[in-house]
């Protein structure tokens, strides 16, 4: 029994760790300018610095059936563009209809400066100023 909980315990820390790593993102970068970053709910309101052709991953969970989902609220083309998006299920049961999905939405780095990334979410035919939650993150483009 003992060596559950430890398995346990050792399980939980390596997720968290792992976790803490994907949101730091600035430890994938290269200086060629083409690293990931990936960016979670968590990551709501930071300040990124990221170099011209990095890729910034946004994964944000959504409640499949609610007619909720999350929009890009306007981007400066000029600084980032949408490169693609995506869904997939979060459970594991693949067959699970209107259940909970990932949206993962991939932008590139472009110009350097000074823009924000925001996602609102809300239904399409509520409008965005119905939002019920909101990520954004500020980015430094180098």
């Amino acid at each position: 029994m003992k060596s559950y909980v430890w398995l346990s315990i050792l399980v939980v820390g390596v997720i968290w760790l792992s976790a803490g790593v994907h949101a730091m993102g600035a430890g994938n970068t290269s200086e060629e300018g083409t690293g990931v970053v990936i960016l979670h709910k968590q990551d709501n309101g930071r300040e990124l610095q990221v170099k011209s052709g990095d890729v910034i991953q946004v994964e944000l969970a959504g409640a499949g059936a609610t007619g909720y989902w999350w929009y890009v609220a306007g981007v400066d083309s000029a600084r980032i563009e949408l490169v693609s998006e995506e869904t997939s299920p979060l459970s594991s049961d693949k067959k699970l209809l209107g259940g909970p999905v990932t949206g993962v939405w991939r932008f590139k780095a472009k110009e350097p400066g000074k823009t924000n990334l925001t996602m609102k979410y809300y239904r399409v035919w509520e409008g965005p100023e119905k939002a019920v939650d909101q990520f954004s993150v500020t980015l430094n483009i180098l």
